[in-house]
């Protein structure tokens, strides 16, 4: 069960205390036809615990902890062919819990693939119709300076609306963790990647 980008952002938001040190996900393309989807999310060990969570028991839910002297770290990982994710969409949630978003994948060649990741990022107090001043501003103080990283990799990366490396295998789209708050400015709807992955 992996956790999406939008169960991230709740949680994040839920813990506004938490001062998130990081939140990324990436997507793994590999020449043997599976797939790997990896989700992170890094914050402070201390600001958990000050809201009353216990940091050693049930600190991920559905995914691995890993607990440092001063961090929490959530990760979740899972691979499926890759015929499985072109048929079904890769899924970046739990179906289950409403918070499912899926990729979707189509192949262009025997070697090239697109892939397209839907961002959705929404204030979630907006989305219920609320507006807390106070809690928001206590988001942002917790976001200020964080990124929200996606990353998509295979073996050479052909076109991207995100950032390419320089060695042509991997491309990064990352945008400020104070935009889900302020709901200010320029993303794209989605993460789109053209890539060799064999």
């Amino acid at each position: 069960m992996l956790i999406s980008i939008k169960r991230f952002i709740v949680l994040s938001c839920i813990l506004p205390l938490a001062a998130c040190f990081g939140v990324e996900l990436d997507v793994e393309f590999h020449e043997d036809e599976t797939v790997t989807l990896t989700t992170f999310m890094s914050f402070s060990k201390d600001a958990f615990e000050m809201i009353g969570a216990d940091a050693e028991g049930g600190a991920c839910e559905g995914a691995e902890t890993s607990i440092t002297e001063t961090e929490i770290t959530c990760i979740s990982a899972e691979t499926v062919s890759l015929a499985t994710a072109i048929s079904d969409g890769l899924s970046t949630g739990d179906a289950n819990s409403g918070n499912d978003m899926k990729a979707s994948i189509r192949r262009i060649n025997d070697n090239v693939i697109a892939i397209s990741l839907p961002l959705e990022v929404n204030n979630p107090q907006a989305q219920e119709g609320e507006s807390n001043p106070e809690m928001e501003a206590a988001l942002a103080a917790s976001f200020e300076g964080q990124n929200f990283r996606m990353w998509v990799t295979g073996k050479k990366i052909l076109a991207s609306n995100g950032t390419i490396t320089e060695d042509e295998r991997s491309s990064l789209l990352s945008f400020p963790m104070i935009e889900i708050v302020n709901g200010k400015g320029d993303l794209p709807s989605s993460f789109e990647v053209v890539l060799e992955y064999r």
